[in-house]
């Protein structure tokens, strides 16, 4: 089958071609059974597709749409309690909170002894002192729990610690003699 022709089939079975390509295949149908039986499928083809029902995007979205919709006997089904068992758990947290938070308002302003908060600038009985640079942490820790001390700040650039002690002479006095301080000042 020539191929030219071929490609003319599909416009001769819609009534599209030329009067003088369609003598051609008229021509070619007699001496070629190949065209006439292609043809034939291809009339009965178009004769297939032009049956169809064809739906349109309206009717398939409708059709979905009934499709995800419950049924009537779906409505009907009775609905599953859930447990509120959190309920009391939630209002007893509730009720901690409040109280945790009352408790922290109203006793703001009552520290514990030896104890200075950190973000004060002015604290009292702020000592400063410098280390001996062989001391160890160890030992630090031992010179001023036996003044009853505690560090606020440092060690700054130079070395400097800012420490604050329940009984400050006490403890200027110790710490003048202790063979690990370089230095001892009252902080102004």
């Amino acid at each position: 089958m020539d191929k030219e022709l071929e490609m003319m089939l599909p416009e001769y079975v819609n009534g599209s071609l030329s009067t003088e390509n369609i003598k051609r295949i008229e021509q070619a149908m007699q001496h070629d059974m190949d065209i006439k039986s292609e043809i034939a499928f291809l009339q009965q083809l178009r004769q297939i597709v032009k049956n169809e029902e064809v739906e349109s995007p309206e009717e398939w979205g409708w059709a979905r749409l009934k499709r995800s919709l419950p049924k009537e006997n779906e409505l009907e089904a009775p609905v599953a309690k859930t447990s509120s068992w959190w309920r009391p758990l939630a209002v007893a947290a509730s009720f901690a909170f409040v109280l945790q938070t009352s408790y922290m308002l109203f006793n703001e302003n009552k520290l514990d002894d030896g104890y200075v908060p950190l973000s004060t600038s002015e604290l009292e009985n702020t000592i400063q002192i410098v280390f001996d640079k062989n001391i160890n942490e160890s030992q630090i820790r031992d010179l001023l729990n036996s003044i009853d001390a505690s560090i606020v700040s440092g060690p700054s650039a130079v070395g400097v610690y800012r420490i604050t002690a329940k009984d400050r002479d006490t403890a200027i006095r110790v710490l003048k003699e202790s063979p690990w301080i370089e230095h001892v000042e009252i902080e102004k």
